[in-house]
């Protein structure tokens, strides 16, 4: 990648829409889905957070999306995402 490109990417980056999360605040009930679905608290966090925020869960994880449905978080499955053409 070039320079430029990755100049580029960093800019788009900083453009786009994204919303701070203070994992504090999600750290209790990111626990008690990881403990009671055996999951890593990455995995449970990301599903605290969808439901924090009040938005779908995009994940290709079979046990992670077990886990949402169970606690009632929205999903958007991948097959909803077609892939650039290149």
């Amino acid at each position: 990648m070039s320079i430029g490109t990755a100049k580029a990417l960093i800019t788009d980056l900083r453009d786009l829409p994204l919303t701070i999360a203070m994992m504090s605040e999600l750290l209790e009930r990111s626990l008690d889905i990881g403990l009671a679905h055996a999951l890593a608290i990455y995995d449970s966090a990301y599903i605290a957070l969808a439901q924090n925020l009040e938005i779908p869960l995009i994940t290709a994880d079979t046990k992670q999306t077990n886990a949402a449905q169970s606690v009632g978080a929205k999903l958007k499955p991948l097959t909803d995402f077609t892939p650039p053409q290149t």
